[in-house]
């Protein structure tokens, strides 16, 4: 069987989402760790999953934006109910950072390949 780039960029997209829906709402996921950690952890976690959905989807990137980023808002507000956790405004900052960082990256890196094949 040959799975298609298409094919491997959704499973990875699907696969990074689910990863960051369970580590978000694990109970006491975050005591560890400091809080510049854990939003560096933020930035980076929502700036690969936006690139995934981009290479993965079809759609204009705005709508794969708007979409990451209600993810994040909607997996912070369940955090209410988790034992341990709590709603972080900076979290959906860092989570809003993240996937525009990941829109902008992919941008960026379209933009360059595309001149070096003119």
């Amino acid at each position: 069987m040959v799975v298609t780039q298409g094919a491997w960029y959704l499973s990875a997209a699907i696969g990074c989402t689910i990863v960051v829906g369970v580590m978000s709402l694990l109970p006491d996921a975050e005591t560890a760790s400091s809080r510049a950690t854990v939003e560096a952890d933020h930035v980076i976690a929502y700036l690969v999953l936006t690139c995934f959905w981009l290479l993965a989807r079809r759609e204009p990137g705005v709508y794969v934006l708007l979409g990451t980023i209600a993810y994040g808002l909607v997996l912070e507000l369940l955090q209410i109910a988790v034992p341990g956790r709590t709603y972080e405004w900076l979290d959906v900052v860092a989570n809003t950072i993240g996937a525009f960082a990941g829109w902008g990256a992919l941008w960026l890196g379209r933009k360059l390949a595309g001149r070096d094949q003119e």
